[in-house]
Parts: C-alpha cells; structure tokens; sequence
C-alpha cells in the first residue's frame, strides 16, 4: 500500500462525510474564495490530497478547467526547455488544488460544500468567479483541518 492509499484509508475512515463526484457534463462553479488559509489534513498539498482521494496517482494531470497539461511533482526536463524556447513561463504549468463550491442540490444525494479538483494557476487564480469544469471531472469533498 502507499502513501496515497493509506492517506484515502485514513480520511474515509475518520470522515463519514467525505464523498467524490464525477462531472456528468461541462459545468460551470465558483472558485472558491479566500482559501489559501485552508489545509489538507496531515500537511498534505490539496494537489495531493486529491490525488489520494481520486486515486489518481499521476504527476502528469490536466487542468479541470482548461485543459491544459500540468504537473504535480515536476515539470519534465524537455517540456522546461521547450517552454523557454518558446517564451512561456513554466510555472503556468504547475497543478494546484483548487477549491471548487458545489451548490447544495434539490434532488440529489449528495453534500455541497468545497470540493478539489486539479487547477493550473491561471485558472485557479480566477477566485469568486464561475469558471467550466470539464465533463468527467472528479471532485474530492475537501475535509480541512482548524
């Protein structure tokens, strides 16, 4: 087992509450607000703790928004180049966790509330604002620590 693994085995089972959700189509959400004092339980990375939780254990993510290519652990060593080469910053390529409000439903089983999904930074960087979440998204309900 690995540290993913035991991490999603410990959140479950302390936190009745947690759930995923699957995007059944485009959909638009507010990112969230003022979340940066929010932290993942047991120091974790909210990047991390999604990819815990989602079981997707991949360094190599797309953004949820956009779609473009991003990166948790680090930026492949070619794609560094090529990015310099063509005068694009890096950095625009690194996966973050975004915090995503999900409206309580009407008709569903389902807790709204905070969930995480996969941001590159312009797309997360976009807080209060509704922004497309692609079809076939996972989206972690996010269990914070005081």
């Amino acid at each position: 087992m690995n540290k993913f693994d035991e991490y999603k085995k410990e959140i479950e089972a302390n936190h009745k509450e947690y759930m995923t959700l699957c995007v059944d189509d485009d959909v638009f959400l507010q990112n969230g607000n003022n979340t940066s004092e929010r932290k993942a339980p047991k120091g974790y990375s909210w990047i991390d703790y999604w990819r815990a939780m989602s079981g997707n254990h991949e360094s190599s993510l797309e953004c949820s928004s956009c779609g473009k290519m991003i990166f948790v652990d680090e930026i492949p060593q070619m794609l560094k180049k090529m990015y310099g080469l063509m005068g694009l910053n890096e950095n625009e390529n690194i996966a973050l966790g975004g915090h995503l409000v999900v409206p309580e439903p009407h008709s569903h089983n389902y807790s709204g509330g905070f969930y995480i999904a996969p941001l590159c930074p312009k797309c997360n960087g976009q807080q209060g604002k509704n922004i497309k979440i692609k079809k076939g998204t996972t989206l972690c309900r996010e269990i914070a620590v005081d």
